[in-house]
């Protein structure tokens, strides 16, 4: 047992909570022993495969008592910590628990155990519009913007509470899609309900508005080598037939996409006509025009503005050191190393060197006046490569502050505005830099950056229990500063684009002419895995 463990083990067997931490442990390790775990808060258990087969009632006393457990760590924390029983990497978590307690009681305090999710089954990710979400989850989303006013990380805060920002800045959650189905087989030319064809009790109790969306089920052919398609001008959903496991990986991607442009996420892209490289145009002049932009190209333009200004001065301030340097050695106070250590010293020491001898080795007036004279013919050099333009700056600069210090406080005053700005100008840097690499994109990687495709495609991935799971942010394709969020819907300002990945052949095309070629072959690659191929 760790340092951490036996701080954590102390802590239970003096609290008087006891009983229920001992209950929960002994109920966990049972099912350990069983090679199961505990879903839906402990009200069932499940073995860890794909499907339902394995599930089986535990009973309401262990969800109960799940429900209580938070509750009973934020009460004893603060007699925990006054004890020093809560180890350092607990502490987050224990403030999260604590401050759960006092904004929203007890339903929120449950925290992520109202969304806490089966690892072995797909997930949606869903938002505040949803109209069957219930008291104890908008107590959760109530705490989550509490916690993000705070200043808390958004993993963090979806550790706490299972809710998390997406790239487009919206509250997301994950619903629980371990009881979801589809139907075996339909024949090719049938339409029917998303409800008749999809089984999944808590995706229609949230959103009871999409059961009738349309399923119209196609053959390969007729769809062009796409699996699946979401069309949100008819709000309709297109399915290929295939194996059905396939299907339903594909038909939850779709409804992520009917999700999205109910919730207004970012969502839904094509490359027909390039409309996936409008959208990045678009997204990469919403970069550079928003507020927030305007506000850092402020800090840009400032920053540039006082570096412009103080640079005379840095160089002004680099000639008064080195007089001062060659007074200080004509005095007999210099070492060797001071004048040797000047920036530019490695581009003139040997022209110095020639001029004045080697350095005299024992100290002395010999070694003190070539240090004098070391120091002077570097600041002569310095002063006489300087172009006309920057000699009559530096000597405007020289009459403007005659004095060392003169100069330093000046130097000082543009420093701190400098520094003030800095941060807001690398940031403008950032946003100009990613503006730029998303108006470079072609279709296709446009395409597969758009935030709501990512999100779709990680709909999938998370499907499979071997791909990693946890914050959903960090097993997306991509990262949240790679992808696109659309400001147009899909639909918007065409007749009908359809969110659903482009035929084979057109990928070839796109990509053919890439340099790299390792690269194509792994986009393809990746792009083939993400539709189960």
């Amino acid at each position: 047992m760790g340092v951490a463990d036996e701080i954590r083990a102390a802590r239970e067997a003096t609290s008087i909570f006891r009983g229920l931490f001992d209950y929960l442990r002994d109920q966990e390790n049972q099912l350990a022993s069983e090679g199961r775990r505990s879903v839906l808060g402990g009200l069932l258990s499940k073995e860890p495969v794909v499907g339902t087969d394995t599930i089986r009632y535990e009973g309401i006393l262990p969800m109960l008592a799940n429900i209580i457990e938070p509750i009973a760590r934020g009460v004893d924390a603060p007699r925990a910590a006054a004890q020093n029983l809560i180890p350092p990497e607990d502490m987050v978590s224990e403030a999260f628990g604590t401050a759960g307690a006092a904004l929203v009681g007890s339903g929120a305090v449950a925290g992520r155990g109202i969304l806490e999710y089966d690892p072995n089954t797909t997930r949606v990710f869903a938002g505040k519009r949803a109209s069957g979400l219930g008291y104890q989850g908008r107590n959760n989303i109530k705490l989550a913007e509490d916690l993000f006013a705070q200043g808390a990380k958004n993993e963090d805060v979806y550790n706490q509470t299972g809710v998390f920002r997406g790239v487009d800045g919206k509250l997301r959650y994950e619903l629980d899609d371990k009881a979801s189905s589809v139907m075996d087989a339909v024949p090719a030319g049938t339409t029917l309900r998303l409800d008749e064809y999809l089984n999944h009790p808590e995706l229609f109790k949230l959103y009871p508005s999409i059961r009738g969306v349309p399923v119209k089920f196609m053959s390969q052919e007729d769809m062009g080598g796409v699996r699946g398609s979401f069309s949100p001008s008819d709000m309709s959903i297109k399915i290929a037939i295939d194996d059905p496991e396939q299907m339903r990986s594909t038909l939850l991607h779709e409804v992520q996409h009917a999700l999205q442009n109910y919730e207004g996420f970012s969502g839904g892209s094509s490359t027909f006509n390039n409309y996936s490289q409008h959208q990045a145009e678009t997204f990469a002049g919403n970069l550079l025009s928003s507020p927030e932009a305007k506000n850092l190209y402020y800090q840009y333009q400032s920053f540039n503005q006082q570096y412009d200004q103080v640079r005379p001065l840095y160089r002004v301030q680099y000639i008064d050191k080195l007089n001062a340097l060659s007074k200080k050695a004509l005095d007999g106070r210099a070492k060797p190393a001071e004048v040797t250590r000047f920036s530019d010293w490695y581009k003139y020491g040997d022209k110095i060197r020639s001029n004045l001898g080697p350095m005299p080795k024992r100290p002395g007036p010999a070694r003190d006046n070539w240090i004098a004279s070391a120091a002077a013919q570097l600041r002569d050099f310095n002063l006489a490569e300087m172009s006309d333009f920057d000699r009559a700056i530096y000597d405007e600069t020289r009459r403007k502050f005659d004095t060392p210090k003169d100069v330093q406080n000046a130097i000082r005053r543009f420093e701190r505005k400098i520094e003030k700005h800095r941060p807001g100008a690398f940031e403008y840097r950032n946003l100009t830099n990613r503006a730029k690499e998303v108006q470079d994109l072609n279709a296709f990687d446009a395409y597969m950056r758009e935030a709501g495709e990512v999100e779709a495609r990680n709909v999938q991935s998370r499907l499979n229990p071997n791909n990693p799971q946890g914050f959903p942010l960090n097993t997306a394709e991509y990262k949240p500063d790679q992808q696109i969020v659309s400001s147009l819907r899909a639909g918007e300002s065409l007749a009908d684009v359809s969110s659903a990945a482009v035929p084979d052949i057109e990928i070839f095309k796109m990509l053919t002419n890439r340099p790299n070629q390792s690269a194509l072959f792994n986009e393809v690659a990746r792009y083939l895995e993400s539709r189960g191929q």
